[in-house]
């Protein structure tokens, strides 16, 4: 497993990714990881260790820049497989698993303190049939809900949850009404939820709709579930692969793979919900790539993160293999998708099933799969993002007579910057810088000397890690 940062002021993931696995321990697979503001992680993978698949789980101190050792979260008792995660800003977390004990698949979980570094021991969640699929997520108050797949019988499925109260597990509850099993091919439920502050939350999954694989969404209130699901994903067309990530104010950003019969190759979609209501889908890949596994992270500002795996078409020296790429939203709009995984530094491997998480500075991880030769190990990035520009700008002129002369005095004045570790403010006449104003001091710059011809004036944010995009004002 190998891991990596992204830096949002600077626009740019870090060069060298770091391996967190050991692979002398065991073939990682499928690593899911999670930042918090603090610049804490946690990280987990499973593999297979020589004798059954087993979890596995690594933390990151921001302050030591050091990950833990790996530590295994699982038993003896049969395989273990496809962990997933959830962090809050305490740097406590949660993970949840499926487990073969030799007999129907249960969901099993265990939680993470960050002050004493350890992990509690393994909660078995579900209670009969066949349990697959599980997905969780946490809140600050320590809260968290699982949600999971359940086939009590050969022919029906639906959804369960079971929510933790900060010490321990209720449940699990019957979300989505039982439904016919679909004919051979069709792959179902994949399940994946998202948790405000106040204990809201959003699942999204496949649902059969009788023609074709289509993501349906469900709202949790914080005291019960909506009854009917909404359709989020284009009707008339294969869908796979959800994800979706809800910050504290109960925004959200679904995305998913559909499956495009044309060209026979997948391509990324997103969705962003705001509070009430879905927008319309947006494809996030290139078209003509075969864009898939994607992962997304949103913060409170409402920027959000997603990541997949592309493929690299003919061409290349790594031509037929995949890379992972990136799109960022903010202010309404996706970036163009970039590469973010290195194939420069690792020819001839293949980068595969990423993982995202965004903080509320706007720093992101992405973490993915690098088969590496014979084995497999974990990538990472890790990016900081750019400040947000000052909340408002405005102006005034000031005109001075004295006894042989005039001055005529344009003053700029702006609010402070939303982001909290803003050290200074630039300002820019026409492009060129004129003043550095430090935080802390009146937000506010007097041009003396100015003519009666207008002048543009700009503002940016300077934090430690770059600065923001200009506020300007013409007068």
């Amino acid at each position: 497993a190998q891991v990596s940062f992204y830096n949002w002021d600077l626009a740019m993931w870090s060069a060298m990714p770091t391996s967190i696995s050991n692979l002398a321990d065991v073939s990682a697979l499928v690593p899911h990881a999670k930042l918090n503001d603090a610049g804490n992680a946690v990280a987990v993978w499973f593999g297979d260790n020589g004798l059954r698949n087993i979890v596995q789980a690594s933390s990151y101190n921001a302050i030591t820049a050091l990950w833990s050792t790996p530590v295994t979260l699982s038993n003896s008792q049969g395989g273990s497989f496809y962990p997933q995660l959830a962090m809050n800003q305490s740097g406590n977390a949660v993970t949840v698993w499926y487990h073969d004990p030799f007999g129907p698949f249960s969901v099993q979980a265990a939680t993470y303190n960050w002050l004493t570094t350890t992990w509690s021991p393994i909660t078995t969640l579900s209670t009969s049939g066949t349990n697959q699929n599980p997905v969780v997520a946490m809140n600050n108050a320590g809260k968290a809900i699982a949600v999971w797949s359940n086939t009590p019988d050969s022919t029906n499925y639906h959804l369960q949850a079971s929510s933790f109260d900060g010490s321990l597990w209720n449940g699990p509850l019957d979300i989505t009404a039982p439904e016919l099993l679909p004919p051979p091919g069709i792959t179902i439920l994949q399940p994946q939820i998202g948790m405000d502050s106040l204990g809201k939350a959003v699942v999204v999954w496949v649902h059969y709709d009788g023609m074709n694989a289509v993501i349906d969404s469900l709202s949790y209130n914080g005291v019960s579930w909506s009854v009917t699901p909404t359709t989020i994903s284009p009707l008339g067309q294969n869908a796979s692969d959800p994800q979706v990530s809800i910050n504290s104010t109960g925004g959200a950003v679904a995305v998913w793979s559909i499956f495009d019969t044309t060209s026979m190759n997948y391509f990324v979609q997103a969705s962003v919900y705001n509070g009430t209501a879905w927008s319309s889908p947006t494809t996030l890949s290139l078209a003509g790539k075969d864009a898939r596994h994607p992962q997304i992270s949103i913060n409170d500002a409402g920027k959000a993160v997603a990541v997949w795996a592309d493929y690299i078409p003919p061409g290349s020296m790594d031509a037929g293999l995949y890379v992972v790429q990136a799109s960022t939203y903010q202010g309404g709009a996706w970036t163009a998708p970039e590469d973010i995984s290195s194939s420069a530094s690792d020819p001839g491997e293949e980068e595969v099933f990423p993982q995202v998480g965004i903080n509320n500075a706007g720093h992101a991880i992405a973490i993915w799969n690098l088969d590496f030769f014979s084995g497999k190990t974990v990538e990472a990035n890790i990016n900081i993002g750019a400040p947000e520009p000052p909340s408002g700008i405005t102006s005034l002129v000031q005109k001075n007579r004295f006894a042989t002369q005039r001055d005529y005095i344009k003053i700029v004045s702006w609010g402070a910057s939303s982001t909290a570790d803003v050290t200074s403010y630039l300002v820019y006449r026409g492009g060129t810088l004129i003043a550095e104003v430090l935080a802390g001091f009146p937000l506010t710059y007097a041009d003396h000397n100015r003519s009666h011809h207008k002048d543009t004036y700009s503002v940016v944010a300077v934090d430690p890690s770059g600065s923001s995009t200009a506020l300007s004002i013409t007068f």
